[in-house]
């Protein structure tokens, strides 16, 4: 009788293996297709890298950990590494709508050239986390925030300022700092 049961249980077992092949199948096609996607056009989305992923399907959340790196390019180049990033995409899956970085993260830009041709170069940090927003283009450093700003190209002349929050808003090419504390340092000539 088990051999009988096990026969006609047989069908159903080899179905819902084939269902679960083919649903990995379609989850790793979708992901390399966006990864296809996002690099055959000129999109402000942005790449993240890292050592592992996990992608709970459930809930649609992706998480990245170890090594994580994120890199924009849109009129000026970032780039954010942490130990560990989340991830939320738009609906159709082609462009990330919102990023938060997590433990001591390191954010750094090259501007684009403002009015009078002039880019900035910001290099900066928070001891908590970073939310990265693709909509606003913004980045806020949160706990902790430090932020080494100079001209490239410029003469060595450098401000430093820490504060609770630190804003760069990528668009605007404006930084809000909350609590800001500012020292400028200018090279003397001889």
């Amino acid at each position: 009788m088990k051999n009988t049961k096990a026969l006609k249980d047989r069908p159903a077992k080899v179905a819902g293996l084939i269902v679960s092949l083919a649903m990995a199948a379609c989850v790793l096609a979708h992901c390399v297709g966006l990864a296809a996607a996002q690099q055959a056009k000129a999109t402000r989305s942005a790449q993240v890298r890292a050592d592992d992923l996990v992608i709970d399907l459930d809930t649609d959340a992706w998480e990245f950990t170890g090594n994580c790196k994120l890199t924009v390019s849109f009129g000026h180049e970032a780039q954010m590494t942490a130990p560990r990033m989340t991830v939320q995409f738009n609906e159709k899956m082609d462009q990330i709508v919102k990023l938060i970085a997590y433990g001591v993260v390191n954010f750094h830009v090259v501007t684009k050239p403002n009015a009078d041709g002039v880019r900035r170069d910001i290099s900066a940090s928070a001891q908590k986390q970073a939310v990265y927003s693709e909509p606003t283009q913004t980045v806020e450093l949160i706990g902790g925030a430090t932020a080494d700003i100079s001209t490239v190209g410029g003469d060595g002349e450098a401000a430093h300022i820490t504060g609770d929050k630190i804003t760069a808003n990528l668009k605007t090419s404006k930084i809000f700092v909350d609590n800001p504390n500012m020292k400028i340092e200018t090279p003397l000539e001889d």
